[in-house]
């Protein structure tokens, strides 16, 4: 019996050291170094460290990849060549630094009114009057001495001079209508409700007695005018639409080729009538331009330079501003005015 119990004693602490070693083999415990007795204290839990579970490793996330990418340009960065640079100061009491400084100097003054400040607002203010001064008397002396530039040349400016040349150009203007009232009539179309056809059949009628124009009265309703100017006249039959008559009484000019042309509509003067008239048979090319100029009240009627220049000026070197020198402009005018 005690051999019994001495066995069962025995087998109590072989048991609980084979359990021990086995929950030591099915747990992760690190590996061991030393000695056995070096390591008296294995085996309790409570000198044991409780190992941490193994985390399971996290999988890369996958980053979507675009299907295009844009590509980002920066700005060209400013250098000393591409910078604007600043345009150079007028030159010292030239006109430009005249227009652009005078009113600084007066702005100044006014603002601080100081001695200084007045005293050089005042002598800029007086180069600039002396400036235009030594303009002005230049100027004078130059149209006297150039006849193309003098407008007495063109037109006097004396009261006996003005008669001489205004009675020369009426008698060549009566000339050139008798001769061309030889190639062209009058259309005059009115109707007899009109207040001012009548009045103006007066001045139709004047000019055609004076420089022999036949006349054709064209009525608009059909019925004559009052009294007995142009009892002998035709109805409309349309020709006032066909024209563009828009106001009445009207007046055409109808050349002996069938050429129809407007002088005008509504109250025309008698002179007017008359310069009217030649305009229209310049254009017409019933007169000539140097008959027409002839009829003008001026002794020189040569105004075809501008369009000479422009020819002589074609082939000529400018400036950006089409800036043409002074002498160069002043040989052409000379070359045009042959």
């Amino acid at each position: 019996m005690n051999k019994r119990r001495s066995l069962v004693q025995l087998l109590i602490p072989l048991t609980l050291i084979l359990q021990g070693a086995a929950f030591a083999a099915g747990t992760d415990f690190p590996e061991r170094s030393g000695r056995f007795l070096e390591r008296h204290s294995e085996g309790w839990f409570f000198y044991e460290p409780i190992p941490e579970p193994k985390k399971e490793e996290e999988k890369p996330k996958e980053v979507p990849v675009p299907q295009t990418v844009e590509v980002m340009t920066l700005p060209e960065p400013v250098t000393t060549e591409t910078a604007a640079v600043p345009p150079p100061a007028p030159a010292p009491l030239s006109a430009e630094w005249f227009r652009k400084n005078l009113p600084k100097y007066r702005d100044v003054a006014w603002n601080n009114p100081s001695p200084e400040n007045v005293a050089a607002y005042l002598y800029v203010q007086k180069l600039a009057l002396d400036r235009s001064q030594k303009f002005s008397d230049v100027t004078e002396k130059v149209v006297m001495s150039t006849p193309a530039l003098d407008a007495n040349t063109r037109r006097p400016v004396t009261s006996f001079g003005i008669h001489q040349v205004d009675g020369r150009a009426h008698a060549m203007k009566q000339a050139v209508l008798k001769k061309l009232s030889e190639r062209a009539g009058l259309w005059f179309f009115f109707s007899s409700e009109s207040p001012y056809a009548a009045q103006q059949a007066d001045i139709v009628n004047a000019i055609a007695e004076m420089y022999g124009f036949s006349v054709l009265p064209i009525s608009l309703d059909g019925k004559p005018l009052p009294g007995e100017i142009f009892e002998s006249y035709q109805v409309d039959q349309g020709q006032a639409k066909a024209l563009g008559i828009r106001v009445e009484p009207a007046m055409m000019l109808v050349s002996a080729e069938g050429t129809i042309k407007s002088i005008g509509e509504g109250l025309i003067s008698f002179k007017d009538l008359e310069e009217r008239i030649l305009v229209i048979a310049q254009l017409s090319g019933l007169i000539t331009d140097e008959e027409y100029k002839l009829t003008q009240p001026v002794l020189n009627g040569d105004v075809d330079i501008p369009d000479q220049m422009i020819r002589l000026l074609q082939a000529s070197v400018q400036d950006k501003d089409g800036f043409i020198a002074p002498d160069l402009l002043l040989s052409t005018i000379e070359e045009a005015s042959k």
